[in-house]
Parts: C-alpha cells; sequence; structure tokens
C-alpha cells in the first residue's frame, strides 16, 4: 500500500510540473532547454500506465517485463536531459570571457567540445555535416564556422528553426543566377568584408559592458542598443545582397545598401522566396535602439514610446525576438559568404582588418602553436618578422618552426621561435627543407633524400657554423661510392659531383680524394683497388650515422 501511495504521490507531482512546464512559453533563448524538458516529461508520464500493467500481471516474467520497460523509459527521459546538459557544456566555453578575445576564444571552444579531432579535422567534419545539413558543396573553412554555429543555435536559439533557414538560404544563394553579376558590383564585397569588422567591434564592447553591468535595467537597454548596432552595420549589407539576389530590387549595390534597413528587411519578409528567413523586420526594435528615450521599464515589461509602436511587451518577448534575429542574421551570412566562397570570390579583408579581429595568418599560427600544448611567453609581429617565445624548451622546436613557416604568407621573411634565451639560434633556410618535404610526398630514392637532408645542414648553421659535418660527409661519400662501383647507379654520379662542391667549399682533403678515387676506379676499374676502397667505403657506412633533421632549442626559419 505504501508503494501505491508514493506511486500516486509521484504522479500528483509529475501533474503539476508537467502543467506549471506547460505553462511557460518556449522562447529563446530557452527553446531547446524547454522542449528538452518537455520531452523527458512526456516520458516520464508513461510510466504509470507501464507500472500499472506489472501490478495487474498474474506471473513473476510479465512483472519483470513490465518494470524493464519502465525503466527504459526512465532511462531515456535521463538521456534526454543529458543530451542537453552536453550540449550546454559544449557551449560553456564559448561565453569563457576569461578569454578576452572572441576569436580565440571560439577557435578554443570548437577544440574544446571536439577534443579528438585537429583544427583541420574539425573543418573537415564540419564539411561534412554541413553539407549533409544543407544539400550544397562547403569548404572546410565554412566547415568550421558551421560546426560553432550549429553548437550555439542547438543551446540558445530555436535549432529546429535554424537549421530550415540555413538549408533553405544555402540552396538559394548558391544556386542563384545573380550571384556572380553582384560580387562583382563596386562595394559588394566590400560591404560585406566591413560588416565582419563591425560585427567584432559590436561584440567586443556589448562584451565589456556584459563582464562589468549587473543591473538588469542597464542590461537589456544595451542589449537593445547593440541589436541596433547589429541590425544596422551588419544586417544591412546582408539583407541588400538578398534583396538584389532575390530581384526584388535591382539598384546598383552602392545604392541599395544606403536604403533604410528595415525597408530591406521588410521587403524579404514580402517575398514569397525569402519570406522564411525572417520571422519578423525588427522595425520597432531596431527604431527604439535608434532614438533616445523612447523606451522604459515597467516591472517585467518594456514601454515602446514611438509614433509607430506605443506599447508594453513582456521583457522575455523582447529577448526571444533579439534571439530570433541573430538567428536569421546567422543562417543567412553563412550561406551568403559559402556562396561566394564556392563561386570564387573571395571577400577581401584587409590585413589591418584581420589583425585587429585576430584572425590574421599571424594570429592563426599564434592559436596553432598554443594548440600544440604551448605556453607563449610573447608573440610579435614586426612586419616581415614574426617571433615567438616559449615558456618552457622542448625537444621538437626545429619542427614547430618549419610548420609556422609552411603556413606564413610569402611577404614574412623570418620567422623566430625561442625557447631558452641561453642556448644559441639554429638558422635554417625554408627553401632547402621544402626540397625534403617535396621528396617526401614524392617517394623518391634513398640517396635523393640522404643528399637532401646535407644539402638542408650545410645551409643552416648556428653561429655561422654550417651544421653538416665530417661524419655525415663520410656516410653519403660512403653510400654513394658504393653505389656506384658495385651496382653501377649512374644516378649516383651527379650527387657525388655535389658532394665534392661540398668538400671543396669545407676544405675536406680526404673526401675530395676518395671520391676522386671512386670516379677513376669507375672509369677504369681496377679490381684490387676497387675492392679495398669498397671496404672502406662499407665500413663509413656502417660506423657513422647518415645525416639527420636538425634539433634545437631556438630556431630561425629564413623564408
Amino acid at each position: 500500500m505504501r508503494a501505491s501511495n508514493r506511486m500516486v504521490s509521484w504522479l500528483q507531482s509529475l501533474e503539476i510540473l508537467t502543467n506549471r512546464h506547460s505553462s511557460l512559453p518556449a522562447q529563446r533563448p530557452n527553446i531547446a532547454f524547454h522542449r528538452s524538458i518537455s520531452e523527458a516529461l512526456s516520458l516520464l508520464a508513461q510510466l504509470w500506465p507501464q507500472y500499472s500493467k506489472a501490478l495487474g500481471a498474474s506471473t513473476p516474467a510479465q512483472v519483470s517485463h513490465h518494470s524493464e520497460q519502465g525503466q527504459e523509459i526512465i532511462n531515456r527521459a535521463e538521456k534526454s536531459l543529458e543530451a542537453f546538459e552536453n550540449l550546454v557544456n559544449a557551449t560553456a566555453a564559448y561565453e569563457d570571457t576569461s578569454i578576452s578575445d572572441q576569436s580565440e576564444r571560439l577557435l578554443t571552444a570548437v577544440t574544446k567540445s571536439h577534443p579528438n579531432l585537429s583544427l583541420t579535422e574539425i573543418g573537415q567534419y564540419g564539411k561534412y555535416l554541413a553539407e549533409k545539413e544543407t544539400g550544397v558543396a562547403v569548404d572546410e573553412s565554412h566547415g568550421s564556422q558551421f560546426v560553432i554555429l550549429d553548437t550555439i543555435a542547438s543551446v540558445h536559439m530555436d535549432p529546429t528553426r535554424f537549421a530550415e533557414v540555413l538549408a533553405s538560404s544555402a540552396r538559394y544563394c548558391i544556386s542563384s543566377t545573380r550571384l556572380d553579376e553582384i560580387a562583382c558590383e563596386d562595394g559588394a564585397l566590400d560591404g560585406i568584408a566591413n560588416s565582419f569588422r563591425l560585427l567584432y567591434e559590436s561584440v567586443a564592447a556589448f562584451e565589456s559592458t556584459l563582464t562589468n553591468e549587473y543591473d538588469w535595467k542597464s542590461l537589456a537597454r544595451r542589449t537593445i542598443k547593440f541589436y541596433g548596432e547589429i541590425y544596422e552595420d551588419v544586417a544591412s549589407p546582408v539583407f541588400a545582397w538578398y534583396n538584389l539576389l532575390a530581384e526584388i530590387k535591382n539598384q546598383p549595390y552602392k545604392k541599395l545598401v544606403k536604403t533604410d534597413a528595415t525597408v530591406l528587411a521588410k521587403n524579404l519578409i514580402q517575398n514569397a522566396t525569402t519570406s522564411l528567413y525572417l520571422q519578423d523586420s525588427g522595425a520597432n526594435l531596431r527604431n527604439a535602439a535608434q532614438h533616445g528615450n523612447s523606451f522604459s521599464f515597467e516591472d517585467d515589461y518594456i514601454k515602446f514610446e514611438l509614433r509607430s509602436f506605443d506599447q508594453k511587451v513582456l521583457v522575455t518577448e523582447v529577448i526571444n525576438d533579439i534571439f530570433s534575429f541573430f538567428e536569421s542574421l546567422m543562417a543567412m551570412s553563412w550561406s551568403l559568404s559559402n556562396a561566394l566562397s564556392q563561386s570564387g570570390h573571395e571577400v577581401p579583408l584587409s590585413d589591418e582588418d584581420a589583425s585587429y579581429m585576430h584572425i590574421s595568418t599571424f594570429h592563426m599560427l599564434e592559436f596553432y602553436l598554443k594548440h600544440q600544448g604551448n605556453q607563449i611567453e610573447s608573440a610579435d609581429e614586426l612586419g616581415s618578422v614574426w617571433s615567438f617565445v616559449l615558456r618552457s624548451e622542448q625537444e621538437h622546436v626545429f619542427e614547430l618552426s618549419l610548420a609556422v613557416a609552411l603556413g606564413a604568407p610569402e611577404r614574412t621573411e623570418k620567422i623566430t621561435i625561442q625557447t631558452n634565451a641561453k642556448k644559441p639560434f639554429l638558422v635554417v633556410p625554408l627553401s632547402s627543407y621544402k626540397k625534403i618535404a617535396l621528396q617526401a610526398e614524392q617517394n623518391v630514392p634513398p640517396l635523393d633524400r640522404m643528399m637532401a637532408v646535407l644539402e638542408l645542414r650545410n645551409a643552416s648553421h648556428i653561429e655561422n657554423e654550417p651544421l653538416i659535418d665530417q661524419h655525415g660527409l663520410n656516410y653519403a661519400a660512403g653510400c654513394l661510392g658504393v653505389a656506384l662501383l658495385e651496382h653501377d647507379d649512374k644516378s649516383s654520379i651527379l650527387h657525388i659531383r655535389r658532394l665534392r662542391e661540398l668538400a671543396g667549399r669545407l676544405h675536406n682533403d680526404e673526401i675530395l680524394s676518395i671520391t676522386d678515387e671512386v670516379f677513376r676506379l669507375y672509369r677504369k676499374p681496377d679490381y684490387l683497388r676497387s675492392l679495398r676502397l669498397k671496404e672502406l667505403l662499407i665500413s663509413w657506412v656502417e660506423i657513422y650515422d647518415p645525416p639527420s633533421m636538425p634539433h634545437a632549442s631556438n630556431v630561425v626559419v629564413l623564408t
């Protein structure tokens, strides 16, 4: 009887909770959470019918079966809540303002939420997901962006609507016959680039407010002002693009973008093709943001006092409308940017803007170093000279330096990575390493690889002393001499000549003498002399180590 009473009490509590939850509107930024709770409550409501079957069962086996079914319902409800909790945890890193720069925060967050994937693999994974979601071609850069946007939308937006707008707008933009024509118009691509910069500035300023302001009315006021900035500076160029793509307007981009942004938004809502993309023009909020003393607060309401809009709106509804607008803008901007990329149109972001937003190649490589587990003491970009000082000494500075250099633009002349101030610098020309890297891709013969490494060591130096040494020369002479005399490998002839040049510059008479003897015996064989020379050359191969890639605590790569 006690168990039955507990069940009745539990069912009453569940019904109260369900009714209370049902009375709450599903609004952003809590739509996903609301749906997760709804799913869990719906599952739990199935428990009593299942357990009532267990109570009325005639055999122990039936009791066990119905009880197991009831436990399965509980497990499914738990999984529903756990799935949402995992999403919340994934987005927490995106909101970690201890990382002040928003670009670095996004990159850090996406790597934390996908710990088993490298940055490149995240791009590939996102490309796969985005192509599956939209049905259009996506590059890896937009794949990474998709992962970030989709994660944020899954928690703070309406994920279902976001997916619908993204898929529809992506297909629309990429199939538009006007895309190329508009992209070639004066100012069209520059407008998109400028909106990127203004978005970064607005978000940075708003985050500063969030960090330092605790009064809810002040936060609400600043949020509406922030909305107005994004509407004018970021959304307006995007709306202009979509007006042109949909052929709602046919005037030049530069003229159209000066049109009132709310007019451009209303045009999209009234057009059958683009009406899905915006739930509301946002004109009232935008106008309130742009006009002084146009709204005030009364309890849980915001009172708008505009000529075109004079009424009270719940704060929660205003917040929902703001998030709905951002939801649309995220999807529409991504779709347009991806379509432009697929069509070969690059948004012309200046070096200055890229550096300001911390998305320049220098900043991306700085993040790459951090992502590899390095603690950076300092990172400096002085024109064509880049330098990084790491806090702890490590083994693979040489490889790390070359990886950074390979990712740097052509205008970069020198890249320095330092891990120990007390040790000298290894100076390496990137051109010598590129030859080795190319050989690795082409699977060249071992002798070619050996000579490339020897050339690298000859071109590299520490305190003006080349790294090429007697051991490496002896090993190379041994391999090449045996290849020619024993195996008649004519490809070794050019290598031996180059070895002689190196030996001559280093005033190495022993290698000069040995290579002379190799050529002499190759042209005019002498069995006994050849036998003695081959024995010496073979002993060198056995005694000495082959030329190897350099190692150092501090490296300078000359690009």
